[in-house]
């Protein structure tokens, strides 16, 4: 059993790498001996794995060279080649004004874009490609393929940009609205979650809650804002500015540096606050690394979560204890917005229909966790 998960996990991350461009266009794959010590799995089955992708045209074997993965635009000749397979494409178009293209292709940020879209694409009959828009703004090849049916971009992206090059055929965002663009969207609830945040931590007793994000001029912490406003006003408190602890991380020619770059930033902004005596008894956290890097900077002060200070996040489904404690939150449903953005994409496609500026919500839900202290049983 074992070694049947791991066979799978060798299959699906090989498929998601080369898919979202991880391991580039004609590059080799590592040998079989290689795949088979590293997944804990025999030769037979990394030949199997191998075979799955081959047929899928992911991959070509060359007998005395070694496999390599097979151009994308090749992949695109094979697959769509039929009249029937014409708008069969689908096309995840990031920009680099949300986040690199090294961001992009890291495994853990595109999983929930590959879950997503697997669920519901792939069944269909419905095959998607990955590119990526830099600052430059140079037009990717794959926008002018003959066989894209549809457009599913996630990034903030200037109105001239999305007439000139993506009106026209079903396009939906992920993510990050803009009233301007005429196309559909599904977001996660960004307002919901925090408002959710305030009222779970306020019937725990909390009083003075803090909302922290490091990535403050992009439009879900925006939106978490307003939905945090919400909910200190539904609970009766008050709205201090020092309690809201916003700030961009450094770009590098416009692009946000990669979070990973910015372990130890969270103290400088957080020293002040919580070294005074009327320091908050609970932050809302964007996720889980942010929740975990001010857990640290708090401890560095002395404080404890949850003893002193409670923090709530946007959290996952599963509970896999990543960190030394569990973190609470809300569940923003990542993977089924790709799921439904997928959906909405193929019903526009099959009626011929574009429609405009509908707007669906992933509605979040409570995940508990260890990081949230009951005061009112505590006291």
């Amino acid at each position: 059993m074992a070694e049947v998960r791991a066979f799978y996990k060798l299959e699906k991350e090989l498929r998601m790498q080369i898919i979202s461009r991880f391991i580039p266009d004609y590059h080799r794959i590592h040998p079989e001996n290689v795949l088979a010590v590293r997944y804990g799995i025999s030769r037979s089955s990394v030949r199997k794995a191998l075979a799955h992708l081959e047929a899928e045209g992911l991959i070509t074997r060359k007998r005395g060279s070694g496999t390599f993965v097979v151009p994308a635009v090749d992949r695109e000749k094979n697959s769509v080649s039929t009249p029937e397979a014409s708008g069969k494409l689908i096309l995840y178009l990031t920009f680099s004004s949300l986040y690199s293209r090294k961001t992009f292709q890291e495994t853990g940020t595109f999983r929930a874009v590959y879950d997503g879209f697997s669920k519901v694409l792939l069944p269909a009959g419905y095959q998607f490609r990955t590119a990526h828009v830099g600052m430059n703004w140079q037009i990717p090849e794959e926008l002018n393929d003959p066989a894209l049916g549809g457009i599913i971009f996630e990034g903030a992206v200037s109105k001239e940009f999305f007439d000139r090059h993506l009106a026209g055929k079903p396009v939906i965002g992920v993510n990050c609205y803009d009233p301007e663009l005429d196309c559909s969207w599904v977001l996660e609830d960004s307002r919901q979650v925090a408002e959710l945040s305030v009222a779970h931590l306020y019937s725990h007793g909390c009083r003075k809650i803090a909302i922290l994000s490091d990535e403050a001029s992009t439009h879900p912490i925006q939106e978490a804002l307003i939905g945090y406003y919400a909910g200190l006003r539904k609970a009766g408190l008050p709205i201090r500015q020092e309690y809201i602890i916003y700030w961009d991380r450094d770009r590098v020619n416009g692009e946000l540096c990669n979070e990973g770059l910015a372990r130890s930033s969270f103290k400088p902004y957080l020293k002040e606050l919580f070294n005074s005596a009327d320091h908050p008894d609970a932050v809302i956290c964007q996720d889980h690394y942010r929740a975990e890097q001010t857990r640290l900077a708090l401890k560095s002060f002395g404080l404890n979560v949850p003893q002193d200070v409670s923090i709530i996040c946007r959290t996952g489904r599963s509970l896999r204890k990543n960190y030394e404690i569990i973190y609470e939150g809300y569940y923003a449903r990542k993977y089924e917005v790709f799921a439904q953005a997928a959906k909405e994409i193929i019903e526009e496609i099959e009626n011929r229909t574009v429609v405009d500026n509908r707007i669906t919500y992933m509605r979040p839900q409570l995940i508990t966790g260890e990081s949230v202290r009951d005061k009112n049983i505590c006291n």
